[in-house]
């Protein structure tokens, strides 16, 4: 099959929103006056460039490409794959905000399905990329499942009340399979994931809002001010930090060691040794705790907050009923603490004895703690 061609009336069918009058216009001059760019982008795997043949084909790195072609580009890529706006507004101001980028963009659309708490966690993350990198441009990005399946209306209504540009890559991809101009497996890899051709498809739709569509004189009006939070719970995620576990202080850990394989994007305490204990201390008053899931050999742990019952969690990843072959690998995160006031914790973590049946081992990784100070 040749190379798909993705029209310019095809990819308008894309475009949301434009954003707030002038915030755009910004941006283009920037590029026309040759102003370096530094490009940043947050998401799941998509970002990341999940089943893209090459880390040079996925869409972040078009994207770069189609800006560098023009003026100077740095891209960082800070997409992890199995992750959703609650850890991204955690890590934001170490993975994205912390190279001071001139554009930002965000793709949770299917990541944040099914989560309670992802509009204000979305809503956080915007908010926290809108007052640490004021001059930058924020492009929303809004994927599907193969079944439809995405939160795009929620998230539009988030963009909507910030003046965001916005972008729907999977309203192109509906709009050509109705028009039959292509076929899902023409452009994904499995049921979410866009192959090659997918991801320069949602590259292509964002250099055209980006550098080459008409602007409408009827873009929303400009937004001169933070609005207030549309959820009442945005404003306690925007506060929350991450530690990630090359920055613990363990007061011990027994049988526990420090690992930066096979995983090296993010450091792990690992243990095999059923009775091993991790302690340290932190304080806070509200904590999740970040680990990893795998259908392999992995174990199950108790952790103990203070003098509080212990809590078992389990490392055996098992895939939801009807689901694809994936077999997990990624970090989740659950919460061990919340109370309303913040003060120090110690936090017990020891591997159990006890094990998933499919499990042939008790394998354990502790990745990180999110926290609110």
């Amino acid at each position: 099959m040749s190379e798909l061609q993705f029209s310019e009336k095809l990819l308008q069918t894309g475009i949301v929103s434009f954003g707030a009058a002038g915030a755009l216009e910004k941006f283009r001059s920037g590029i026309r006056s040759k102003k370096p760019v530094v490009y940043a982008a947050i998401g799941g795997s998509i970002t990341q460039g999940g089943r893209a043949s090459c880390p040079g084909n996925c869409y972040v790195s078009r994207i770069g490409a189609a800006i560098a072609e023009r003026t100077s580009c740095r891209v960082v890529n800070a997409g992890v794959g199995a992750t959703d706006s609650g850890y991204g507004v955690f890590r934001a101001d170490a993975d994205l905000l912390s190279c001071a980028p001139d554009l930002i963009t965000i793709e949770f659309a299917v990541n944040d399905f099914d989560k309670p708490e992802a509009e204000a966690t979305y809503e956080a993350l915007i908010r926290k990329c809108l007052k640490s990198a004021p001059q930058a441009l924020i492009l929303l990005l809004f994927a599907v499942y193969q079944d439809g399946r995405t939160v795009e209306e929620k998230q539009t209504a988030i963009g909507r009340h910030y003046g965001l540009p916005m972008l729907s890559p999977g309203k192109i991809m509906n709009r050509g399979m109705a028009k039959k101009l292509f076929r899902w497996e023409d452009i994904a890899a499995d049921h979410v994931h866009p192959n090659d051709a997918g991801h320069r498809l949602f590259a292509e739709a964002a250099e055209y809002l980006l550098l080459k569509a008409p602007v409408p004189e009827t873009t929303c009006g400009a937004v001169t001010a933070l609005p207030s939070p549309l959820h009442p719970d945005t404003a306690e995620y925007e506060r929350g930090r991450i530690v990630r576990t090359r920055q613990f202080q363990p007061v011990s850990h027994t049988g526990w060691e420090l690992k930066t394989e096979p995983w090296p994007e993010e450091c792990c305490y690992c243990t095999d040794e059923p009775g091993a204990v991790l302690e340290f201390q932190l304080t806070s008053k509200r904590l999740w705790l970040g680990f990893r899931q795998y259908a392999g050999d992995y174990g199950r742990i108790e952790v103990q907050v203070d003098d509080w019952p212990p809590v078992p969690f389990e490392g055996y990843y098992v895939n939801f009923a009807g689901g694809d072959a994936w077999r997990g690998g990624h970090l989740i995160y659950e919460e061990i603490q919340n109370e309303t006031r913040s003060r120090s914790h110690r936090i017990r973590i020891r591997l159990l004895d006890s094990r998933n049946p499919a499990s042939h081992g008790n394998h354990f990784e502790i990745a990180y703690v999110l926290f609110w100070p």
